[in-house]
């Protein structure tokens, strides 16, 4: 009898575990990232399936591991970031559409004539983003 408590009890920790990692909101599937230019204005957006705050988390942790960004603003309530990278600025800002749905939108200006496209940083910040959250995508510029 001891064995089947056990047994079940292990059983209930494997579930609530899964649960924890669902809940968590890594994000699963394959992503399309759109990307748009106006401009000297660009924007990449792409949906998700995960949670806001993991997805929100994920930007915070991508910001902070590249050297050459600063957050200048942090808005954690409207989940929201404004990013400054040698003088050019960029907002991100992620928003849940539907429970475990969200919409990661990134804008900011285009880099100059004959700067690289390194520079054309909501691009770049999505695409750290989705690797950051270990998300396949693929690009469709608009």
């Amino acid at each position: 009898m001891h064995n089947r408590h056990r047994t079940r009890w292990m059983g209930l920790a494997l579930v609530a575990l899964t649960a924890v990692g669902c809940g968590v909101g890594l994000a699963t599937g394959a992503a399309v990232v759109y990307y748009k230019t106006k401009g000297s204005d660009q924007t990449a957006t792409v949906e998700l399936k995960a949670q806001p705050d993991a997805v929100y988390r994920a930007a915070i942790e991508a910001a902070g591991k590249n050297p050459a960004l600063t957050i200048v603003e942090r808005n954690d309530a409207e989940r929201q970031l404004q990013l400054s990278k040698d003088g050019k600025s960029a907002k991100v800002h992620v928003t849940e559409l539907a429970p475990g749905d969200t919409r990661l939108t990134i804008s900011s200006s285009k880099a100059e004539e004959g700067e690289s496209s390194a520079t054309d940083l909501a691009l770049q910040a999505v695409k750290r983003i989705c690797d950051e959250l270990k998300v396949q995508y693929k690009i469709v510029e608009d």
